[in-house]
């Protein structure tokens, strides 16, 4: 059985950023308003569906236990290019990478770090840029091993999706994704008690279907992904079923795109149209139950994203991500 839960830290997630109350996207936690590129190019209109996707404006940093989530602070490169909207979120971990002054490197990339996990923030064009997550789930466990029932530490970027101006699905030509990725080192323990449908360390990337509305089944969502790193599988696949903890349908496409998994030190590259991923896996969440109010993609946006590190075993894994976006292509 292949482990996949997005549980409870995916709820806090989804309640914190993506849909139920405060800002969109459109907006930061301030009110000021963000300027997120939208082009026209040969009656082809480009949005850019996030407003940092550099991480030059940092991150808010999430608490690890607090629930709801509680914003301890900020990572920031430097606060003159305005204040963060994406979140880190470390749910389940034993200790918060706030408080605590970061390093900076010759590249100019600032690292915050402690006993678990450290990220790296760096300016467009570094050697460190654009965010390096490492999480050490070897550290996290400390010898004991994750049970059925037990959470587990993860370690994610995160925002909410611009709203204002993006279409919906029906409207959409494309959504072209773009990320750069290099699995920078990995190591794994697999001692007596391990189980791999319980114990593993997983590299994903995630974006919320969610429906916009205002009418009947208002910020439903269900969970589209990739996974570009699995411990258990070398080029992970295709996974589909309802999510124990958020009660979501999840439809995790893998890497169909690529002909190899990730290897160490090696960059990636991904550009792909997700659109038709994505309705693919919006046919089988409504065939599934799912988005019983609307089987409507006029009634669907993208809703927001998170992406990072979950550690439900012995794993200890280090990823850097350079030029991620996600635009939408609509007509003008």
């Amino acid at each position: 059985m292949v482990l996949h839960e997005r549980y409870l830290g995916a709820v806090l997630a989804a309640l914190t950023l993506w849909g139920c109350g405060g800002a969109q996207g459109e907006e930061t936690d301030d009110g000021a308003k963000m300027a997120t590129s939208t082009s026209v190019v040969s009656g082809e209109v480009r949005r850019a569906l996030f407003n940092d996707p550099r991480f030059q404006r940092g991150v808010k940093v999430l608490s690890p236990t607090a629930q709801p989530a509680v914003v301890e602070g900020s990572l920031q490169l430097t606060a003159a290019n305005g204040p963060p909207t994406m979140a880190l979120a470390q749910w389940w971990s034993t200790q918060s990478i706030l408080p605590g002054q970061p390093d900076t490197l010759a590249s100019g990339a600032r690292r915050w770090s402690n006993h678990y996990k450290w990220v790296v923030l760096g300016p467009v064009g570094s050697t460190d840029g654009d965010v390096d997550l490492y999480c050490d789930g070897i550290a996290e466990w400390n010898g004991a091993w994750r049970t059925r029932t037990e959470h587990w530490p993860h370690l994610l970027v995160q925002e909410s999706a611009v709203i204002a101006g993006q279409p919906f699905l029906n409207q959409t030509q494309r959504l072209d994704f773009i990320v750069d990725l290099n699995l920078k080192r990995i190591s794994e323990n697999r001692e007596p008690g391990y189980s791999p449908s319980l114990h593993a360390g997983e590299f994903v990337i995630y974006f919320t279907v969610q429906n916009r509305s205002g009418g009947a089944g208002t910020s439903d969502f269900f969970w589209f992904g990739l996974k570009p790193y699995d411990t258990r599988n070398a080029k992970p696949g295709l996974y589909q079923a309802f999510d124990r903890g958020t009660g979501k349908y999840t439809y995790n496409i893998g890497v169909p795109f690529w002909s190899r998994g990730m290897s160490p030190s090696e960059w990636r590259h991904v550009q792909v149209d997700l659109l038709p991923y994505i309705k693919r896996g919006f046919a089988e969440a409504r065939a599934a139950g799912a988005l019983r109010d609307s089987g409507d993609l006029a009634d669907y946006k993208i809703g927001g994203f998170n992406m990072g590190w979950e550690m439900t075993g012995h794993v200890s894994g280090e990823m850097q991500i350079k030029n991620f976006s996600l635009s939408s292509v609509s007509s003008q």
